[in-house]
């Protein structure tokens, strides 16, 4: 993913980043702080849900997971329903684009969110069993940070045994 330069408030020096894994949905990221976690229900096949904030930048970063075996008969059909949703909970699509994320066929979706207020950007794909989903909400003069990529191109599905 391609963004514009960052402005020194911008610069990823600014938040202290931490590799988080989760072993129990096999991901590892970069993340500013301590996540939240929730899920759907506590059956070991509900999705979960692991929030990282940054209050004071008004900036949210999301991984979602669950499991999920991939069907490439219905991947697209799936993900055009995830784009749909993104779009209807956040706001208006700038741009989407396929790409391979971590190996696996996945789509980025780029958002503008908030009436305009707000710049968003989701990565979701189906690998080794899992469903995951990343998304970013920073404001709008945020959009050209490289929080984001940090963020976003940390992440790595692990091979757990």
């Amino acid at each position: 993913m391609l963004l514009p330069g960052c402005t020194k408030q911008n610069n990823p020096s600014a938040v202290t980043w931490h590799k988080f894994t989760s072993e129990k949905d096999h991901f590892s990221v970069m993340v500013p702080g301590k996540p939240l976690e929730e899920s759907d229900n506590p059956s070991p096949d509900a999705f979960h849900y692991f929030y990282f904030q940054v209050s004071e930048k008004n900036s949210s970063y999301l991984v979602s997971s669950g499991k999920l075996t991939d069907d490439p008969g219905v991947r697209n059909r799936l993900y055009d329903e995830i784009r749909d949703k993104t779009v209807g909970q956040y706001g208006k699509m700038l741009r989407e684009k396929p790409m391979d994320i971590c190996g696996f066929p996945g789509r980025e979706v780029q958002l503008s969110a908030d009436n305009g207020n707000s710049f968003a950007v989701t990565r979701f794909f189906i690998g080794k069993g899992h469903f995951y989903q990343e998304l970013v909400v920073v404001p709008k003069e945020s959009q050209g940070s490289t929080n984001i990529a940090v963020f976003l191109d940390s992440f790595n599905v692990l091979d757990l045994k």
